[in-house]
C-alpha cells in the first residue's frame, strides 16, 4: 500500500469549525448592542433637525463620508489578498462617492461655500454620487468571480468623477432642482433609474450568493435596499429642508452603517470566516485527490519511491516497491536510499542519476535492484525532482519498471529474426480515469501525448470518443466488468486525434466511493503501437507465400526473382522478367541507403501502398504491396463531408454569435422592432442548426450501417394524415390546400418510422416550395408494376405533386446529392440533406424515388414500395 507518513500539512475541518464557533453568542449580543447604538445615533441626528436642519444634514453626510473613507482604506490595503472582487470594486468606488458627498455637503443650501448656484448644485452633486454608487454596486456584482485591475479602476473612477464635477460646476449637467418649483423630472426619473439599477444588483447578487458569507450577504442586501428606500424618499421633497429629505438621509446612514458592518467590521474581525468556505470546499477535493493518488500508485505494476537526497530517507513508496524489494515498511523507512538497494557498480550510476535530476529535473537510468533475498532484477528508472518554493530540488521521485521480460523479448527477437528485427522500447505509462458515466475526469500529459491531444482537450470527453464502433462494443463489455469490481490487464485499440490507430496495453481497476459503490475506473496505459506494428510486419513477411492476395515481389537490381499472381497481373511481369521501369529508381535508392522504404503509387487508376525492404547481403529486395484505393476514397469522402458540414454550420453559428453579442452590448439601445427581428433571426438559425444536426445524425447512422429496421405492416394513410396535422400551421400560413387520394385499405410492410420520415421530407419540401394559395396532391396507386434493373416488381406508387416554382432541368441530376441546393432556393431555409436522406431511406426498403418537374409550374416526386412482405 502507499505509505504516507506526514499529514501535518492537512488542516482539520473539525478544528476550524470549533475555532470558528468560539464567541458566537458574544458576537450576537454585540450585534444587538450596535443596532441599539445605531438607533440612538439616528434618533439623536434626527432631533438635531429641530434645532437646525443644516446641522442635521452635515452630521448625516459626515457619518456616511467617514464610513466611505474607511471602506476605501481597508479595500486598498487588502487589495492583494482579496479574492472576491465585489469588495475591491465597492471599496475603491466609495472614496470617490465619499468625495462627491463631501462636495454635496459643502454645497448644501445654507453652507454658503459655493455661492451663486442655489439648491440645484447640491441636488446635482447628490444625484451624480448616487448614479456612481448604483453603477459601482452593479459592476461589483458582475465581477464577483473575476480579477480586476486596481490601477485601471482608480483611473476610470478619477476620469468619471472629474467629468461629473466639471459638468456640474460649469452648469452643463441637467438641472435637478428649481427654486420655488422643487425637483425636476430629470431628478425624479433618475432616482427611479437608480432604484432599478440597485434592484438588478440585488438580483445578480442572489445568483452568486454562494460567494458570500451568509451574514455578510444579508448586510449588503439590506444596505442596498435601504439605499433604494432613501432614493425613493428623495423623489417626494419640494424643499431641501423637507421631511422626505430628512427620511432619505436617515436611510442613507442605515445603508452606510450596514455596509460598514459587512466590509469593515466583519472583514477585520473575522477574515478567517471569509476564507473558511473556500478552504472547506477545497478540503473535499484534496481528500478525493489523495484517494486517487493511493489507488493510482498502488494499482500500477511499476515501483514508486520518493526519498530525500540529502539524507537518503525514504518518504513514500508503493505496494509494488515493497513486494519487489521484499522489505517491510519498517525496514524501508529505516534504510538509506539508494545505497541500500544496489551493488557497488550501480551506485555510481545512481549518484550520477541523482545529480542529473538535481540539474535537469529528471533522468532515465537502468540499474539492477538487489532484493532482500539477494536476487538481482533489472529495472529502468525515471527520476524526477520535486522542487521547493525557491526552485531547488527537495525530493526525488523514482518510478521503476521491471524490464526483465523486455530484455528477454529483445534478445529472442534478435535471435529469431535478425533481418527484420525492430527494437521495441516500453514508454512510460499514461494514467486515465473516468467517472461512473465513462466521462474522462483525469489524464496525465503522457496519456494525452499517446492519443495526440492536450490534457484539456480530453477532459470531459466520453471514453467512446476515442475509439471506433468495434472498440465501443468491446469497451461496453469491459465497463460492465469494472462495475462488477474486476481488475484486469488487456490490450485495446484507440483512435488518435489525427485518425490513426494506437495500440495500448491497459492495466484497469474500478474506483469506488466512500459508500463502496462504483464511481468510475482508472487505467494505466502503455503505448504498444510499435510492438504491434513490428509483430504485424514480421507476421506479414512470414506469410510470404504465393497465396497472399496482395502483390508480393522479390527482385534484384536487374530482374524479378519471385512474383505472386496479384503482382503478375498488376505489373505484367514473371520470374526472370526485367525490372519494371516504375521500380528502377526506387530500388537503386533502397539499395544505396540500405533501409526500408514505404511508397504510395497510382497504377491503373488504383492506389497501392508498397513496403520495399532491401536484403543487401543477399543482393535482392522484398516488395509487399496493398491496394488502399477504397481507404483513400473513404478518407477523401470523409474530408469532403466534414468540410461541407463545417461550412453549413458556420453561417448559422456566426449569425447566432453576432446576434447574441449585439443583444448583450446594445440592449439598452434596442427598439422593440429590432429586438423582435433579432429574436426571429436567432430562432430561425437555431432551427436551421437543429435540422442540420438531425439530418447529419441520420446520415451518420446510414453511413455507419447503424440504422435498425423494425419491419411490420401499417396503413400509410394514417401516417400521411399525422404529418399533415403537424404541418397544419404552415399550410394555413401559405393558404395551401392538400388533396389526399390514398385508399384506406392500402398496407405497407416496412419500418413505419423510416417511411414516415420519407413522407415528411417530401411533404415538407412540397409546402416549402409551393406558392401561396396553391394546392398539393398526394396519390397512391395500388398494384403498380415497376421495373428496377430489368426486373418487374409489384407494389404501391405514391405521388406527391405541388404547383410551386419547379426545378430547373440542369439541377435534377444533382437533386439527391448531399448538401446540394439550387441557386433558385438559396433564400429559403434548408440543409440540402433532406432529399438525399429520403433516397437512401427508400433504398433501405429496396424502393425507388424519382422526380419529374417543369420549371415554373411545379414538381412531382414518386416513391415506389414493394408489396412483398419478405423484403424484411
Amino acid at each position: 500500500m502507499l505509505n504516507l507518513r506526514d499529514n501535518s500539512e492537512f488542516v482539520s475541518e473539525d478544528k476550524i469549525v470549533n475555532n470558528n464557533s468560539i464567541g458566537v453568542q458574544s458576537r450576537i449580543r454585540k450585534d444587538y448592542i450596535e443596532l441599539g447604538i445605531l438607533s440612538l445615533i439616528l434618533l439623536a441626528t434626527a432631533l438635531t433637525s429641530l434645532y437646525s436642519y443644516l446641522l442635521f444634514h452635515t452630521i448625516a453626510e459626515l457619518f456616511s463620508i467617514i464610513i466611505a473613507g474607511g471602506i476605501f482604506v481597508i479595500a486598498w490595503n487588502s487589495r492583494k489578498n482579496i479574492d472576491n472582487s465585489f469588495f475591491l470594486v465597492v471599496g475603491i468606488s466609495f472614496i470617490f462617492i465619499g468625495f462627491m458627498d463631501l462636495l454635496h455637503t459643502l454645497a448644501y443650501t445654507g453652507m454658503g461655500i459655493f455661492t451663486g448656484y442655489g439648491s440645484n448644485l447640491p441636488t446635482q452633486l447628490w444625484i451624480a454620487a448616487r448614479y456612481l454608487q448604483a453603477f459601482s454596486f452593479l459592476y461589483a456584482a458582475l465581477v464577483v468571480n473575476k480579477k480586476v485591475n486596481t490601477n485601471d479602476l482608480i483611473i476610470i473612477y478619477t476620469i468619471i468623477t472629474s467629468l461629473l464635477i466639471f459638468l456640474i460646476f460649469n452648469r452643463l449637467f441637467p438641472n435637478c432642482y428649481i427654486e420655488g418649483s422643487g425637483l425636476t423630472p430629470f431628478k425624479i426619473i433618475s432616482e427611479y433609474i437608480i432604484i432599478s439599477i440597485l434592484f438588478l444588483t440585488v438580483f445578480i447578487m442572489y445568483k452568486v450568493r454562494k460567494e458570500f458569507n451568509k451574514k455578510i450577504f444579508i448586510f449588503i442586501v439590506v444596505s442596498i435596499v435601504s439605499t433604494m428606500i432613501a432614493e425613493l424618499a428623495f423623489t417626494f421633497y419640494v424643499s431641501t429642508y423637507g421631511l422626505s429629505n430628512l427620511i432619505g438621509h436617515l436611510f442613507k446612514m442605515v445603508a452606510f452603517f450596514l455596509l460598514y458592518k459587512a466590509i469593515i467590521e466583519i472583514g477585520l474581525e473575522n477574515p478567517f470566516n471569509l476564507l473558511f468556505r473556500k478552504l472547506k470546499r477545497s478540503e473535499s477535493s484534496l481528500l478525493e485527490e489523495k484517494r486517487f493518488t493511493e489507488t493510482a500508485l498502488n494499482s500500477q505494476r511499476d515501483t514508486f519511491f520518493i526519498f530525500d537526497p540529502s539524507t537518503g530517507k525514504a518518504l513514500i513508496w508503493n505496494k509494488a516497491f515493497r513486494e519487489v524489494s521484499g522489505y517491510s515498511d519498517e525496514e524501508i523507512s529505516s534504510m538509506p536510499a539508494p545505497t541500500s538497494y544496489y551493488k557497488e557498480e550501480d551506485l555510481n550510476k545512481a549518484a550520477l542519476a541523482t545529480e542529473n535530476v538535481k540539474k535537469e529535473g529528471k533522468t532515465l537510468v537502468e540499474m539492477n535492484l538487489i532484493t532482500k533475498d539477494g536476487k538481482s532484477i533489472p529495472f529502468e528508472y525515471l527520476g524526477t525532482a520535486i522542487k521547493d518554493e525557491k526552485g531547488n530540488p527537495k525530493y526525488i521521485v523514482s518510478v521503476g519498471r521491471d524490464i526483465t521480460e523486455r530484455k528477454l523479448a529483445v534478445l529472442n527477437l534478435k535471435k529469431s529474426e535478425e533481418r527484420y528485427r525492430i527494437l521495441i522500447e516500453t514508454a512510460q505509462e499514461g494514467i486515465w480515469t473516468i467517472d461512473k458515466d465513462a466521462n474522462t475526469t483525469f489524464v496525465n500529459p503522457r496519456m494525452a501525448e499517446i492519443l495526440g491531444y492536450t490534457v484539456d482537450e480530453m477532459i470531459g470527453k466520453h471514453l467512446f470518443y476515442f475509439m471506433d464502433a468495434e472498440g465501443k462494443k468491446i469497451a461496453e463489455r469491459d465497463l460492465e466488468r469494472r462495475k462488477r469490481g474486476i481488475k484486469e490487464q488487456h490490450d485495446f485499440e484507440f483512435l488518435r486525434k489525427d485518425g490513426t490507430r494506437v495500440y495500448a496495453r491497459l492495466e484497469t481497476s474500478p474506483l469506488v466511493n466512500e459508500e463502496g459503490n462504483y464511481s468510475g475506473a482508472v487505467a494505466f496505459v502503455s503505448d504498444i503501437t510499435e510492438r504491434k506494428m513490428a509483430e504485424q510486419k514480421i507476421a506479414d513477411l512470414a506469410r510470404f507465400p504465393s497465396e497472399n492476395p496482395n502483390p508480393v515481389i522479390r527482385m534484384t537490381r536487374e530482374k524479378v526473382l519471385y512474383t505472386n499472381k496479384p503482382a503478375t497481373d498488376l505489373f505484367n511481369i514473371r520470374e526472370g522478367s526485367k525490372i519494371p521501369k516504375l521500380y528502377r529508381d526506387i530500388l537503386n535508392e533502397v539499395f544505396e541507403n540500405n533501409k526500408t522504404e514505404e511508397r504510395e503509387l497510382e497504377i491503373n487508376n488504383r492506389i497501392y501502398y508498397f513496403v520495399i525492404t532491401p536484403i543487401k547481403e543477399e543482393g535482392y529486395a522484398n516488395i509487399y504491396g496493398r491496394d488502399i484505393t477504397d481507404r483513400k476514397r473513404a478518407e477523401q469522402k470523409l474530408e469532403e463531408f466534414v468540410s461541407t458540414v463545417s461550412h453549413e454550420l458556420r453561417t448559422p453559428i456566426t449569425v447566432l454569435i453576432m446576434s447574441i453579442e449585439y443583444l448583450k452590448n446594445q440592449k439598452q439601445k434596442l427598439t422593440p422592432e429590432v429586438e423582435e427581428k433579432l429574436m426571429e433571426g436567432l430562432s430561425r438559425n437555431i432551427t436551421a442548426l437543429n435540422e442540420l444536426v438531425e439530418d447529419v445524425l441520420t446520415l451518420s447512422k446510414i453511413d455507419e450501417e447503424k440504422l435498425k429496421m423494425d419491419w411490420k405492416e401499417f396503413y400509410p394513410l394514417e401516417v400521411i394524415h399525422e404529418i399533415i396535422n403537424l404541418m397544419e400551421p404552415r399550410l394555413k400560413e401559405k393558404q395551401i390546400n392538400i388533396e389526399v387520394e390514398v385508399p384506406k385499405g392500402i398496407q405497407l410492410f416496412g419500418d413505419k418510422k423510416i417511411i414516415e420520415e420519407i413522407f415528411r421530407i417530401l411533404i415538407d419540401n412540397a409546402i416549402k416550395y409551393s406558392r401561396e394559395n396553391s394546392k398539393i396532391e398526394i396519390k397512391a396507386i395500388e398494384n403498380y408494376k415497376y421495373i428496377i434493373d430489368s426486373k418487374e416488381f409489384l407494389g404501391v406508387l405514391f405521388q406527391i405533386k405541388d404547383y410551386g416554382r419547379g426545378i430547373r432541368k440542369e439541377d435534377i441530376p444533382n437533386l439527391f446529392k448531399r448538401f446540394f441546393r439550387s441557386e433558385d432556393v438559396k433564400n429559403i431555409s434548408g440543409t440540402g440533406l433532406g432529399l438525399s436522406i429520403a433516397k437512401e431511406l427508400t433504398q433501405f426498403h429496396d424502393g425507388k424515388i424519382i422526380v419529374e418537374s417543369e420549371y415554373g409550374k411545379g414538381s412531382t416526386f414518386s416513391v415506389f414500395f414493394h408489396s412483398n412482405k419478405n423484403k424484411g
